[in-house]
This record gives C-alpha cells, sequence and structure tokens, in this order.
C-alpha cells in the first residue's frame, strides 16, 4: 500500500511538473508579443492623400466613388482612426498620438499587452494583438496586425477605441499604417490595389 501510495505521489509530481510547464509556454508565449514589433513612427495612409503624388490616384479614386476629392479624403478620414500618426516606443511600451501631422503629439500613454484574438483572412490565420492602457484616452484600447507586405510596401492594420469587444464586432474596417519614411511614390503606386484588393492582406 506504501508503495502504491508513493507511486501516486510520484505521479501527481510529474503531472503538476507537466502542467506548470505547459502554463510556462503559454506565458512565454504571451510575453513574446510586444510592442517592440511595431516599434517606431507610423504614418496613417489617409494622411497621404492630399499629398502632390497622390493626386492623381485620388482624383481617379474620389471618381470611382462619385465624389469631389475633398468627400472621398473626407469619407475614407471618418473611415479611419481619429489620428494621422502613431509613435511607439516598444522599449518602455507606450503609445502616443499625433491627431494632424504638424501637430504635437499627445502625452505617452502606457500599453500592456492583453491577449491575441485570431480570425480568418483572405483564407489565412491572422491575430488581432489587443493593448490596453489603464489611463484616460479615447483608444483606451488599441487592436494591431503584424507588419506585413514588405515585398511591396510594409503595413500593418489597427484599431483603436473604448472596448476590445466592439472593435473586433467591427467589419471590413482595417485602417492602414505605414512607415514615417515611405516614399510618396510608393504610396501612390500602392493606393488604388489597396482599395480594391484590400481583403487579401
Amino acid at each position: 500500500m506504501k508503495k502504491l501510495t508513493k507511486l501516486f505521489a510520484v505521479a501527481l509530481a510529474l503531472l503538476i511538473v507537466a502542467v506548470n510547464g505547459f502554463n510556462a509556454v503559454a506565458k512565454a508565449e504571451d510575453v513574446a508579443v510586444s510592442l517592440m514589433d511595431w516599434d517606431g513612427t507610423w504614418l496613417n495612409m489617409v494622411s497621404f492623400y492630399s499629398h502632390e503624388d497622390l493626386k492623381e490616384v485620388v482624383e481617379h479614386l474620389a471618381q470611382e466613388h462619385e465624389m469631389s476629392v475633398d468627400e472621398f479624403i473626407e469619407h475614407e478620414k471618418e473611415k479611419s482612426v481619429p489620428f494621422e500618426q502613431m509613435v511607439v516606443d516598444g522599449e518602455n511600451s507606450t503609445i502616443s498620438f499625433v491627431v494632424e501631422t504638424g501637430e504635437d503629439a499627445s502625452k505617452a500613454y502606457v500599453y500592456e499587452y492583453v491577449k491575441s484574438h485570431e480570425f480568418e483572412h483572405g483564407g489565412s490565420k491572422v491575430y488581432w494583438h489587443e493593448f490596453k492602457t489603464e489611463e484616460e484616452t479615447e483608444n483606451a484600447v488599441i487592436l494591431l496586425i503584424e507588419i506585413h507586405g514588405e515585398e511591396k510596401m510594409a503595413h500593418f492594420h489597427l484599431r483603436a477605441g473604448k472596448d476590445a469587444d466592439s472593435l473586433l464586432a467591427r467589419e471590413d474596417w482595417y485602417p492602414t499604417f505605414v512607415g514615417e519614411n515611405m516614399p510618396t511614390t510608393m504610396i501612390a503606386e500602392e493606393l488604388e490595389h489597396h482599395h480594391h484588393s484590400h481583403d487579401e492582406h
């Protein structure tokens, strides 16, 4: 009986070690997602729409939407997030926002990683990585997709708002951000493709 009790104790100990090991792996995976992956200054795609290099393609898109250029740009801004730049300091886990290019950035808000939400997009598994700040801001929750499209134009999509549930419930909403040094000529080349092939991103 003592031998059986001892064997049971050993088996239980091994099970606890295995479970703790599994939890450690899960936590390690969570830790692997950090704002370091998006470190840098990022510009909202719509902030380029008034640039001279994009004049022709924006006029074409406005015509397709049966709008004036000003109406089209305003329409696109309303469909996006309410800031034109986002500055991510991955080392300090902070994000600050610039509402309009040329204005001062907001204070730097500390964001913590919450979890990753899997969904299917264009036939592939993709993740919205959720970050949240406890500070008072309209952008209390940020959802980020990994940077992709490096072979043409590196960019990522994000959503920002008060709570994750309402952001995740939105359909076909993928505000697009690119690096601060992205050439406007490359933006012009990709912009029309971005609008007509959005579901492929």
